[in-house]
């Protein structure tokens, strides 16, 4: 939550104007899979290589596989795993 407060104040001494909260009176009309942007995992996959072409993670499923073999060797669920089998 920090962060996004402290991304909040950027904004704001920047001169952006923060709209907080918004309502949107339709967004029980919305199916719950257009709430997501089809195009967010294409563009997603093609900005990364470009952003940084040293980067470790060049596409959406690399970042999500990192950010789950994270949280499970933080909090010990491989090592159940693996030692169940």
């Amino acid at each position: 939550m920090k962060r996004m407060e402290q991304a909040l104040a950027d904004l704001r001494r920047l001169g952006a104007t923060i709209v907080d909260p918004v309502t949107i009176a339709e967004i029980d009309t919305i199916p719950p899979g257009m709430l997501f942007c089809f195009r967010f995992k294409p563009d997603i996959n093609d900005y990364l290589p470009r952003l940084a072409p040293d980067a470790q993670v060049k596409s959406l499923e690399e970042s999500s596989s990192r950010e789950s073999s994270t949280r499970r060797s933080r909090s010990g669920c491989s090592t159940v795993r693996r030692s169940r089998r």
